[in-house]
């Protein structure tokens, strides 16, 4: 309901106050067509993963939250962006923005990188599950189109390079 009225209000924080964002400034920041359909698609996605947590506030209104991260037990909170907690939740420095790759070397990319501040490896055999890539080979394509980026230092005064918990505006 929300997509199709070419805005989307989202809440930037644990209050109920939201800010309307026009689809082409939501498609511009996720790399996607502007026409709405890679949007639908890419929230949609966000939202069954967990990434964006959709709610009705007022008269059916509906608010999408955006997920720093789900509860990790049984009776844990959820963690919005925005709010005090989020501050304290690890996040992977990416050195990209989503506009600057096609959104499958984006997610590539960030696969790579969670997996580099974890201290894990990342298997093009385990990328190639998630929805939209479908191919052993096409995910070792799309970490080879990222590999410079897999690599590149993160934030400047990120101590490990793969992982940075600063908020946002000290970035």
């Amino acid at each position: 309901m929300a997509l199709d009225q070419g805005a989307i209000p989202i809440s930037k924080g644990d209050d109920e106050h939201a800010t309307l964002i026009p689809m082409e400034e939501i498609a511009a920041l996720m790399g996607a067509d502007s026409s709405g359909h890679d949007v639908r698609e890419s929230l949609h996605r966000l939202h069954s993963v967990g990434g964006l947590l959709v709610e009705e506030v007022a008269d059916g209104v509906p608010l999408v939250r955006m997920v720093c991260q789900p509860p990790q037990r049984p009776g844990d909170p959820w963690i919005f962006h925005g709010t005090a907690e989020d501050a304290l939740v690890p996040s992977t420095c990416i050195p990209a923005r989503p506009g600057d790759l096609s959104p499958e070397e984006f997610a590539a990319l960030a696969f790579i990188r969670t997996h580099m501040s974890r201290g894990t490896e990342a298997l093009p055999e385990e990328f190639a599950k998630h929805d939209g890539i479908d191919s052993v080979g096409r995910a070792r394509q799309l970490f080879e189109a990222v590999a410079e980026l897999a690599q590149a230092k993160g934030c400047g005064t990120c101590p490990s390079a793969h992982l940075c918990t600063r908020v946002d505006e000290a970035r």
